[in-house]
Protein backbone atom coordinates (compact mmCIF):
# COMPACT_ATOMS: atom_id res chain seq x y z
CA UNK A 1 0.00 0.00 0.00
CA UNK A 2 3.06 2.06 0.71
CA UNK A 3 4.31 1.79 -2.66
CA UNK A 4 1.89 2.19 -4.16
CA UNK A 5 0.83 5.71 -2.17
CA UNK A 6 4.39 6.70 -3.28
CA UNK A 7 4.02 5.72 -6.94
CA UNK A 8 0.78 7.56 -7.32
CA UNK A 9 2.65 10.85 -5.12
CA UNK A 10 5.78 10.79 -7.87
CA UNK A 11 3.25 10.40 -10.90
CA UNK A 12 1.62 13.41 -9.59
CA UNK A 13 4.63 15.22 -9.03
CA UNK A 14 5.99 14.31 -12.62
CA UNK A 15 2.74 15.60 -14.16
CA UNK A 16 2.91 18.85 -13.26
CA UNK A 17 6.83 18.83 -13.14
CA UNK A 18 6.82 17.96 -16.68
CA UNK A 19 4.68 21.22 -18.52
CA UNK A 20 6.78 23.60 -20.18
CA UNK A 21 10.77 21.81 -19.79
CA UNK A 22 11.05 21.88 -23.58
CA UNK A 23 12.40 25.59 -23.98
CA UNK A 24 9.84 27.51 -25.62
CA UNK A 25 8.04 24.36 -26.84
CA UNK A 26 5.00 23.71 -24.10
CA UNK A 27 3.91 19.91 -23.62
CA UNK A 28 1.34 19.08 -21.49
CA UNK A 29 1.61 15.87 -20.46
CA UNK A 30 -0.42 13.90 -17.58
CA UNK A 31 0.22 10.55 -16.21
CA UNK A 32 -2.77 10.34 -14.46
CA UNK A 33 -4.41 8.08 -17.41
CA UNK A 34 -1.56 5.50 -17.11
CA UNK A 35 -2.67 2.62 -15.00
CA UNK A 36 0.23 0.07 -14.31
CA UNK A 37 -0.90 -3.53 -13.21
CA UNK A 38 0.93 -7.15 -12.98
CA UNK A 39 3.82 -5.50 -14.12
CA UNK A 40 2.43 -3.99 -17.28
CA UNK A 41 1.51 -0.66 -18.26
CA UNK A 42 -2.73 0.18 -19.32
CA UNK A 43 -2.90 2.58 -21.72
CA UNK A 44 -6.40 4.10 -22.79
CA UNK A 45 -7.44 1.81 -19.68
CA UNK A 46 -11.09 3.56 -19.35
CA UNK A 47 -12.10 4.15 -22.85
CA UNK A 48 -14.55 2.08 -24.97
CA UNK A 49 -14.14 3.31 -28.53
CA UNK A 50 -10.95 4.20 -30.57
CA UNK A 51 -9.36 7.64 -29.60
CA UNK A 52 -6.17 9.19 -30.27
CA UNK A 53 -3.91 10.15 -28.10
CA UNK A 54 -0.02 10.60 -27.58
CA UNK A 55 1.86 8.88 -25.16
CA UNK A 56 5.50 9.85 -24.15
CA UNK A 57 7.71 7.19 -23.06
CA UNK A 58 11.06 7.67 -20.82
CA UNK A 59 13.08 4.83 -19.62
CA UNK A 60 14.93 5.77 -16.15
CA UNK A 61 16.75 2.57 -15.40
CA UNK A 62 19.84 1.78 -15.89
CA UNK A 63 19.08 -1.20 -18.31
CA UNK A 64 18.20 -1.46 -21.72
CA UNK A 65 14.34 -3.73 -22.59
CA UNK A 66 11.88 -4.16 -24.98
CA UNK A 67 8.45 -2.54 -24.67
CA UNK A 68 5.86 -5.28 -25.97
CA UNK A 69 2.45 -5.83 -26.68
CA UNK A 70 0.75 -8.91 -25.27
CA UNK A 71 -2.12 -9.38 -27.80
CA UNK A 72 -5.57 -10.10 -26.22
CA UNK A 73 -6.85 -11.10 -29.35
CA UNK A 74 -5.38 -13.53 -31.97
CA UNK A 75 -3.49 -12.35 -35.16
CA UNK A 76 -2.85 -9.13 -33.80
CA UNK A 77 -0.11 -6.87 -35.12
CA UNK A 78 3.53 -7.25 -33.49
CA UNK A 79 4.37 -3.50 -31.64
CA UNK A 80 8.05 -4.37 -30.13
CA UNK A 81 10.20 -1.50 -29.61
CA UNK A 82 13.45 -1.37 -27.93
CA UNK A 83 14.56 1.35 -25.45
CA UNK A 84 17.85 2.18 -23.85
CA UNK A 85 18.75 3.48 -20.62
CA UNK A 86 17.71 6.97 -20.63
CA UNK A 87 15.71 7.15 -24.16
CA UNK A 88 12.48 9.04 -25.16
CA UNK A 89 9.56 7.40 -27.36
CA UNK A 90 6.55 8.26 -28.25
CA UNK A 91 3.61 6.16 -29.29
CA UNK A 92 0.64 7.35 -30.67
CA UNK A 93 -2.25 5.03 -29.50
CA UNK A 94 -5.95 5.30 -30.59
CA UNK A 95 -6.76 1.42 -29.30
CA UNK A 96 -8.98 0.74 -25.72
CA UNK A 97 -7.28 -1.01 -23.14
CA UNK A 98 -3.52 -1.30 -24.77
CA UNK A 99 -0.69 -2.91 -22.39
CA UNK A 100 2.49 -2.61 -22.79
CA UNK A 101 4.98 -5.15 -20.70
CA UNK A 102 8.61 -4.82 -19.93
CA UNK A 103 11.13 -7.45 -21.41
CA UNK A 104 14.64 -8.00 -20.92
CA UNK A 105 16.11 -10.97 -23.29
CA UNK A 106 19.42 -12.67 -21.54
CA UNK A 107 21.46 -15.51 -22.59
CA UNK A 108 18.65 -17.81 -20.17
CA UNK A 109 15.53 -16.12 -22.10
CA UNK A 110 13.31 -13.47 -21.31
CA UNK A 111 12.80 -11.73 -18.21
CA UNK A 112 9.65 -9.83 -17.54
CA UNK A 113 10.56 -6.42 -15.51
CA UNK A 114 8.24 -4.16 -13.99
CA UNK A 115 7.34 -1.40 -16.13
CA UNK A 116 6.45 0.62 -13.01
CA UNK A 117 9.51 0.61 -11.84
CA UNK A 118 11.44 1.25 -15.03
CA UNK A 119 9.10 4.03 -16.70
CA UNK A 120 7.65 7.35 -16.53
CA UNK A 121 4.57 7.39 -19.42
CA UNK A 122 2.20 10.19 -19.99
CA UNK A 123 -0.28 11.47 -22.14
CA UNK A 124 0.25 14.63 -24.05
CA UNK A 125 -2.67 16.92 -23.22
CA UNK A 126 -1.92 19.70 -26.21
CA UNK A 127 -0.74 17.62 -29.33
CA UNK A 128 -2.32 18.43 -32.72
CA UNK A 129 -2.09 15.14 -34.58
CA UNK A 130 -1.55 15.08 -38.42
CA UNK A 131 -4.44 14.96 -40.53
CA UNK A 132 -3.74 11.69 -42.14
CA UNK A 133 -5.21 8.31 -40.59
CA UNK A 134 -6.77 10.16 -37.43
CA UNK A 135 -7.68 6.99 -35.82
CA UNK A 136 -3.98 4.60 -36.52
CA UNK A 137 -1.62 3.74 -33.84
CA UNK A 138 2.11 3.35 -34.45
CA UNK A 139 5.07 4.23 -33.01
CA UNK A 140 5.73 8.05 -33.87
CA UNK A 141 9.46 8.19 -32.66
CA UNK A 142 11.80 5.08 -30.57
CA UNK A 143 14.38 5.38 -28.40
CA UNK A 144 15.75 9.28 -28.66
CA UNK A 145 17.84 11.03 -26.96
CA UNK A 146 15.98 14.03 -25.13
CA UNK A 147 18.04 16.46 -26.94
CA UNK A 148 16.53 14.96 -30.23
CA UNK A 149 13.41 13.46 -28.60
CA UNK A 150 11.07 16.40 -29.48
CA UNK A 151 11.95 17.30 -33.35
CA UNK A 152 11.60 13.72 -34.10
CA UNK A 153 7.86 13.67 -32.80
CA UNK A 154 7.20 17.06 -35.13
CA UNK A 155 9.01 15.86 -38.28
CA UNK A 156 6.25 13.22 -37.87
CA UNK A 157 3.72 15.87 -38.63
CA UNK A 158 2.61 17.02 -34.52
CA UNK A 159 2.36 19.72 -33.05
CA UNK A 160 2.12 21.25 -29.76
CA UNK A 161 -1.07 23.77 -28.76
CA UNK A 162 -0.38 27.13 -26.83
CA UNK A 163 -1.54 26.68 -23.62
CA UNK A 164 -0.65 30.40 -22.68
CA UNK A 165 -3.34 32.63 -22.70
Amino acid sequence: MIKKIILTITLALFAVAYAGEHGDMQVDCHSDQIHYAKEKVWLNQKMTQPSAHLYIIHNLDKTQFWLNHEALQPMHAGWSSHISSDKWSALKMSEPKFNLNCMKITSAGTQTLDCAKLLRICVVTNVQYPKKDPLSSYWVSEDQPKSAFYKSVIVRGFSFKSTSN
